[in-house]
């Protein structure tokens, strides 16, 4: 091999690595984000998160439901956190495992998400994306005004619903 032939590839191995650190750089950058600042103050959440207002006002014109019912639920249920999971319960005093498979930001469990993908048609969406989990908020919401006649301005009522579950309680159960 060639002296020239060893420079080449000592210059193509420096820009691929080049190359590769930029879109790494790029990929974090992108897929980051900043830390929830505000989490009690849903107009400052909104300024800094721009993004979810538009999916919040989304999911307000397709399911009627109230902006600030979508994110009171999403904040006793998750803190606005994507990442969000149960906490773990100890077995034997030495093993830890989740008591239930809730996840993300809406904290929807898998059979509850799986009804939901199928009768929304959806086949991609992420209980970690903000924009899904609100959506199956307005979801389920529209069930629990079917099913059991909560006023979906109803926040109260409508969030026992939602964390016990439509099955779990009964329209004589939830208080008036």
């Amino acid at each position: 091999m060639s002296q020239r032939s060893r420079q080449h590839g000592r210059i193509r191995a420096k820009i691929f690595l080049v190359v590769s650190l930029l879109l790494f750089a790029c990929t974090l950058y992108v897929f980051h984000r900043a830390p929830m600042v505000y989490q009690d103050e849903v107009c400052k959440i909104f300024y800094q998160y721009p993004s979810w207002y538009r999916d919040a006002k989304k999911v307000s014109q397709r399911w009627q439901l109230p902006i600030p019912v979508q994110m009171a639920i999403i904040h006793q249920e998750s803190h606005f956190r994507a990442t969000a999971k149960p906490v773990k319960a100890k077995l034997l005093g030495i093993f830890t495992v989740h008591t239930t498979s809730a996840v993300g930001y809406s904290q929807a469990v898998n059979e509850t998400w799986r009804a939901y993908l199928k009768q929304t048609n959806q086949i991609s969406a992420d209980r970690e994306d903000f924009s899904a989990a609100s959506d199956f908020i307005g979801w389920f919401s529209e069930g629990a005004n079917k099913q059991l006649g909560i006023r979906k301005s109803d926040a109260y009522r409508l969030y026992l619903a939602y964390h016990e579950g439509l099955g779990g309680i009964s329209e004589t159960e939830l208080p008036k």
